[in-house]
């Protein structure tokens, strides 16, 4: 397997739900980045803030995954000669870590898309009536 891929397969099964939902707020970043050219205050601050949401949610999945990959490494390590606990434990803990740092990078652009969106929208005058 290439790079990215054998990455996404260390990472384990929680390593697909952040991959989906970083694509989500991918998607919502660039609805939020879309929204900018709207002439409603409502629109880019509403997508702006869901941008937030889902990115937030994604750092948070990627979080729950790390925890939940690194519980499961530690309920095996009674069952492997202890002479090879602690090196089955690092590499472990290693693979677990991906969740949680691919869950960091993936939230980056949806997060910077919904400020830049939620400002855009505050920022707005309201047309007079």
């Amino acid at each position: 397997m290439n790079g990215i891929a054998n990455y996404i397969v260390e990472g384990g099964s929680g390593m697909y739900l952040v991959a989906c939902l970083g694509l989500l707020g991918l998607v919502f970043g660039l609805g939020a980045l879309a929204s900018l050219f709207s002439s409603s205050r409502k629109f880019p601050i509403g997508m702006g803030l869901a941008a937030i949401v889902i990115g937030l949610m994604t750092l948070g999945m990627g979080l729950l995954a790390m925890m939940f990959a690194r519980h499961s490494v530690d309920e095996v390590l009674p069952l492997v000669d202890p002479s090879m606990a602690d090196a089955l434990r690092a590499r472990g803990y290693e693979e677990a870590d991906n969740s949680l740092v691919f869950g960091g990078l993936a939230c980056v652009a949806p997060l910077l898309a919904g400020m830049i969106a939620v400002g855009r929208g505050a920022l707005m005058k309201t047309p007079k009536s």
